[in-house]
C-alpha cells in the first residue's frame, strides 16, 4: 500500500484519472497515476470531459434505456434478462445515438466535470503521466509551423489558449 500506482488505456485511461480527481481518493494509497489515450480531458469547446450527465440526467436516461429497449421498469427486471438480450440492445441504442455510457458527475465521486477539476488543479495531488496508442488521441494538434500551432490552439482552446501556449513552451 505504500508504493501503488494505477494505469487505465482508453476508457480504463478516463477511468484512472477519474480516480485521480475523485475527492473520495484524497486520503487513499494511490501514489502515482498514468493514463494512456483517452483520459477523458480535452479542453478543446465541447471537448470530453465537459460533457458528463449529472446524475438526473443519467437517471433519466438509464430509465428511457430501460422501459425503450430492454421493455422493463426496474433494476431487477433487467437483471433477469438474458446477457446476450442486454449486450444486443445495448448496442443497438448507442448505434441509434440516442444516448451513451459514460461517467456521471454525481456529487460524490465525481463533483465537476473533469476538465474543470483539472484545469483548476483539484485532483490529488500525485504524479500523473499520460500517453497515447497511435489513432487513439484525437486532441492532438498537428501543425506544420508554430504559426498554424499557435492559430489552432486559439480556435481550440478560446480563452485558455494563451495559457495554454504557455505550458507548452
Amino acid at each position: 500500500p505504500e508504493n501503488v500506482t494505477i494505469f487505465g488505456q482508453s476508457a480504463g485511461g478516463r477511468s484512472t484519472l477519474c480516480q485521480v480527481i475523485s475527492p473520495l481518493n484524497r486520503n487513499s494509497c494511490i501514489k502515482r497515476a498514468i493514463t494512456q489515450s483517452s483520459t477523458g480531458i480535452n479542453f478543446a469547446i465541447g471537448g470530453h470531459g465537459t460533457d458528463y450527465l449529472t446524475l438526473e440526467q443519467a437517471e433519466k436516461q438509464g430509465e428511457y434505456f430501460f422501459e425503450k429497449y430492454l421493455g422493463v421498469k426496474t433494476l431487477e427486471e433487467a437483471r433477469a434478462l438474458p446477457a446476450e438480450f442486454v449486450r444486443d440492445k445495448c448496442f443497438e441504442y448507442l448505434g441509434k445515438r440516442e444516448g451513451q455510457f459514460q461517467f456521471v458527475v454525481d456529487g460524490d465521486f465525481l463533483t465537476d466535470q473533469p476538465n474543470y477539476m483539472m484545469a483548476n488543479n483539484d485532483r490529488k495531488p500525485i504524479p500523473l503521466m499520460g500517453g497515447y496508442t497511435t489513432g487513439e488521441f484525437f486532441d492532438v494538434i498537428s501543425a506544420k509551423s508554430l504559426e498554424e500551432f499557435e492559430e489552432k490552439a486559439h480556435i481550440l482552446y478560446g480563452k485558455y489558449a494563451e495559457e495554454f501556449l504557455e505550458l507548452c513552451d
